[in-house]
């Protein structure tokens, strides 16, 4: 069967970006939240080029206001950014 390309995925490729893929944000998150042993305090998590913010999402998901925390993220592309503030919007506080 053959692919059709829209203009997404040239943009995409053209760009060199790469997503990060449910399943392995998941496993990411589950590592990374593994060295959080006792919440006492406020943490904030940091994804350096967080594209559609899969890995902030599955972290959020995870901590699900267990203990407070601080998502931060960086992206230069805007539409990877509308991308990662819709798929955060449950977890984004008015402000953000």
């Amino acid at each position: 069967m053959k692919k059709t390309i829209n203009a997404t995925d040239v943009t995409i490729k053209n760009s060199g970006a790469t997503f990060t893929p449910t399943e392995l944000a998941d496993y990411l998150s589950d590592k990374i939240l593994n060295y959080i042993n006792a919440p006492t305090h406020k943490y904030t998590i940091l994804d350096s080029a967080y594209g559609n913010a899969a890995l902030l999402t599955s972290i959020a998901n995870k901590i699900n206001n267990t203990f407070e925390f601080e998502l931060q993220g960086y992206e230069t592309n805007v539409d990877y950014l509308l991308d990662a503030k819709n798929n955060l919007s449950s977890h984004l506080s008015d402000n953000q």
